[in-house]
């Protein structure tokens, strides 16, 4: 691009700026309008499996039944169980696997897939925590680490306020920060894929 025509663009967009005013959405208002939107899609899937008199249900890679299938509050995931941990009802979700981590996905194969942790040191080291609730039922966060897959429970009680470094994102490690964010430590954890192999399916 003509370097003149670059600089004028630049300026031209300075001075647009101040006068954008505030955005249509802040950020608040974006994640009400996406829990909004995973609710109502929630909703109607319940309600249309109900009209059918169907419950899809889970199985894993040996055909064994892993649980029914629901659908959690998670905007990353496909569906999901229940588990009772000891008396805990945790939600685990689940989603189509992918090629390369792409938009080449599988009609009929699933994997484990839930919210990250974050973690009190850099390079995803240290104390792992729970960020955010996954359902209604004790927050939890899953793990990665090539074929093996954790579920990491929440304890019981209120978030807390810890310092965090780093986080995992589509199972890669992000940031070399310090903030002070509300977290939960982790009680309990489960070896998902040790209990449930992959390539999980849904069936009647």
């Amino acid at each position: 691009m003509n370097k003149h025509v670059f600089k004028k663009l630049r300026i031209l967009l300075l001075l647009l700026l101040p006068m954008s005013g505030t955005p249509l959405l802040s950020f608040a208002q974006d994640e009400d309008v996406t829990r909004r939107v995973s609710s109502e899609r929630a909703e109607f899937r319940f309600r249309m499996w109900k009209e059918h008199g169907i419950t899809p249900k889970l199985y894993d890679a040996r055909g064994n039944l892993v649980g029914d299938v629901v659908v959690g509050s998670a905007d990353n995931d496909d569906g999901g169980v229940v588990f009772n941990i000891n008396g805990v009802l945790v939600y685990a979700g689940f989603s189509r696997i992918s090629k390369d981590g792409g938009f080449t996905r599988s009609a009929s194969q699933m994997q484990w897939s839930d919210r990250e942790p974050r973690y009190g040191g850099p390079n995803c080291t240290g104390t792992p925590y729970v960020v955010a609730p996954n359902s209604a039922l004790r927050p939890a966060a899953m793990v990665r680490k090539g074929a093996q897959v954790t579920l990491l429970i929440a304890v019981e009680g209120r978030a807390e306020d810890h310092t965090i470094m780093s986080e995992l994102e589509g199972g890669k490690c992000v940031g070399n920060y310090s903030l002070v964010d509300s977290v939960w430590r982790i009680e309990s954890t489960l070896d998902l894929t040790e209990k449930y192999p992959e390539p999980l399916r849904v069936g009647l």
